[in-house]
């Protein structure tokens, strides 16, 4: 009986095991996907803040030739 015991607990602590392994894969997984978004976010804020400051020097330009074909 005590033989049997110590075999489930054995086969128990094996699962435990195999799945701990496949959360920590899933984890480093997961992570490396994580510092993938983060980097394409802050590509896309640089992107983004450089076509505002394209689009309000462009609008800065219009403005002055407005100016200046009206005077």
């Amino acid at each position: 009986m005590q033989a049997y015991l110590l075999k489930c607990l054995d086969t128990i602590y094996l699962v435990c095991k195999r799945k701990l392994e496949s959360k920590k894969e899933a984890l480093l997984i997961l992570s490396k996907e994580l510092d993938t978004c983060q980097q394409e976010r802050d590509q896309y804020k640089l992107m983004a803040n450089q076509l505002r400051e394209r689009h309000q020097s462009l609008k800065k330009k219009y403005r002055e030739l407005i100016v200046s074909l009206t005077l």
